[in-house]
């Protein structure tokens, strides 16, 4: 039988209200099957020298926050966990340092927000980033709450960087629905609406140009082929 290993990281005193630990250089690889849990307080900092490449769980509690220096995103099979409380507060990179960032006007629900980094696939729109989320507790949200997915350079997976679009799903394996939103490529992030009903969120490339011209047959090959 495989039991997952469950790891406790508490590498500071009792007590201390701002407790962190550094990943200034090498690789950290959590195997599948691994759940590595990271205290309540703590903030890991993985440094641009360093990779985690992480096939299990890393298990934030309800406040523990990564920190990812540009470039050296987490990566792997797994995910990353965090179940926030009802109200807290969520740094500029959203709750746990995850890059998925929630704002409405009254205080937010308590969210579970789970982070993978296998690129979905769906067959209208073929491959998204290098990064996708899973979310529970978005029926809390207001109506005009917004989200933004903020993304790596690393992680776009050979996209045109303009062309990417908020995208979601009521499952992982699709399919997805483009949802309207806007790029800033110097922020590396997309923001649209938060949509309930979709508890699954990435980005994919879209051109609505291109996808229209297939569609009807592009105007300059209609005309070559019907000389």
């Amino acid at each position: 039988m495989n039991r997952a290993l469950q790891l406790t990281l508490l590498l500071a005193p009792l007590g201390c209200t701002a407790q962190q630990m550094q990943l200034v250089s090498g690789t950290v690889h959590i195997a599948n099957g691994t759940t590595v849990r990271i205290a309540d307080g703590i903030s890991w900092q993985i440094a641009s020298a360093s990779l985690v490449v992480n096939d299990g769980i890393i298990d934030l509690g309800s406040t523990a926050i990564i920190n990812e220096a540009p470039g050296s995103p987490i990566a792997g099979s797994g995910m990353e966990v965090i179940a926030a409380q009802p109200g807290a507060n969520q740094p500029v990179s959203g709750h746990g340092g995850l890059g998925l960032v929630f704002s409405q006007g009254a205080a937010l629900p308590s969210l579970t927000i789970s982070r993978a980094h296998l690129p979905r696939n769906d067959a209208n729109l073929g491959n998204g980033i290098a990064r996708w989320y899973s979310v529970a507790g978005l029926s809390g949200l207001s109506p005009n709450a917004t989200v933004a997915l903020r993304y790596d350079d690393t992680e776009i997976n050979g996209l045109d960087e303009t062309l990417l679009t908020l995208s979601h799903s009521t499952d992982p394996s699709g399919p997805w629905a483009v949802a309207p939103s806007t790029i800033d490529v110097d922020l590396n992030e997309a923001v649209g609406p938060a949509d309930a009903q979709f508890d699954h969120l990435t980005l994919f490339a879209f051109d609505p140009m291109r996808i229209e011209s297939a569609a009807g047959c592009c105007v300059a090959e209609c005309h070559t082929e019907h000389r």
